[in-house]
């Protein structure tokens, strides 16, 4: 799926450039939501063909980008959008690229229904997974400041997570909530870090044969394509290390531990204090 709604960057990978700046993460435990295999998504209340929405702001602003998807853009203007958009948004986006984006999209996709989300949502972030016409699917990342849209990007969706096992779900860190991902067995623990558990999925099934195998989504990473709660910045390596370490305790996974970075995670990996990530 092309995406129309942000700058060609790998899914997943970095902070959406519809990221307003100095935005205000959120501390709030995602809503009450669970897994329905008939869609492969998340769903709010029950597993009914009619799809929920969160209540609220979130849900507002979303309910106009999946309506303008589903063909509303025919009577969209720009003093419209530049309602729904925070000024930081529209400092890096402006109204009139919104509006092509929304058009092109449709296009090239044809028109898109909602079907559920990839995660529960937060009360201010979601990533909702829209289906074209063709079934293909992509992944809404939608993001409030207030009651306005701060954060908004069109991808193809990844695959929906659903934890299994005893050292898989949401963890309470510090008065946050820390996606993980643990799958296989046995001795060592690798760990992967920096990325998504999204990004790391292909790998992570290829490894579980052989060991056991964690991944996880760290704070402040990729905005509403994270599963994890956001946390206060700036954040340095000092402060992704100690959230590692607090939820690898909380999950009570068995080391000793491997740690496999990417990228800038070297530097995390390489701050860790001997003994920090080791049992």
């Amino acid at each position: 799926m092309s995406i129309k709604l942000e700058d060609e960057i790998p899914a997943h990978k970095a902070c959406p450039r519809f990221r307003a700046p100095h935005a205000h993460p959120s501390t709030k435990q995602p809503s009450a939501a669970h897994y329905c295999a008939r869609y492969d998504v998340y769903e709010l209340h029950d597993c009914a063909p009619t799809h929920r929405l969160p209540d609220g702001p979130l849900g507002r602003q979303l309910a106009w980008v999946l309506d303008n998807l589903a063909g509303g853009t025919t009577t969209l203007t720009i003093e419209e959008i530049r309602a729904h958009l925070t000024p930081g948004l529209l400092e890096v986006q402006p109204a009139e690229s919104v509006l092509a984006g929304f058009r092109s999209t449709l296009a090239e996709q044809g028109l898109m229904r909602f079907v559920g989300f990839s995660y529960p949502p937060r009360s201010d972030q979601a990533l909702a997974i829209v289906s074209s016409a063709s079934g293909e699917l992509g992944a809404v990342a939608i993001g409030i400041d207030g009651a306005l849209i701060d954060s908004l990007g069109l991808h193809q969706a990844p695959p929906t997570l659903v934890p299994r096992g005893r050292h898989s779900g949401w963890f309470d860190v510090r008065d946050r909530r820390l996606f993980l991902r643990c799958t296989g067995s046995g001795s060592p623990t690798v760990v992967f870090e920096n990325g998504l558990t999204a990004d790391w999925y292909d790998l992570q099934q290829q490894l579980s044969d052989v060991t056991r195998v964690c991944s996880y989504d760290p704070a402040r990473q990729a905005g509403p394509e994270g599963r994890s709660d956001p946390a206060p910045g700036p954040r340095t390596g000092s402060d992704r290390v100690r959230d590692l370490h607090a939820l690898l305790d909380a999950a009570h996974v068995p080391g000793p531990y491997v740690i496999a970075g990417h990228s800038n995670a070297v530097c995390s990996a390489c701050c860790t204090p001997a003994g920090t990530l080791s049992k």
